[in-house]
């Protein structure tokens, strides 16, 4: 199974961890997609570090913030809203986190 989980505010951290390790636990496959204030999340140090999922950022919500790459952390790559209606359209479980 494909878990989309999408983000948009900074609340919800420990949930987002939370069910991200637990799908894990569980052989799912997990997709994080950061937009808005939650790309505020991504930036060292993070609690979302070293959780083997993937992590996207929208593009524009990470250059809005004027962020570098050096200011997130390793692993997360870049992505759109367009991309992000691909992962709606192909995950099976979708969660929106705020």
């Amino acid at each position: 199974m494909h878990l989309l989980i999408i983000a948009s505010t900074e609340e919800n951290l420990k949930n987002i961890v939370g069910l991200s390790r637990a799908s894990l636990n569980n052989v799912h496959d997990v997709t994080l997609f950061f937009n808005e204030k939650s790309v505020l999340l991504l930036t060292k140090p993070s609690l979302l570090d070293g959780i083997n999922v993937t992590k996207l950022v929208c593009r524009t919500s990470f250059n809005e913030l004027r962020l570098n790459l050096d200011d997130i952390i390793e692993g997360v790559k870049m992505s759109s809203l367009s991309e992000l209606v691909e992962l709606i359209e192909k995950s099976d479980k979708i969660v929106f986190a705020g």
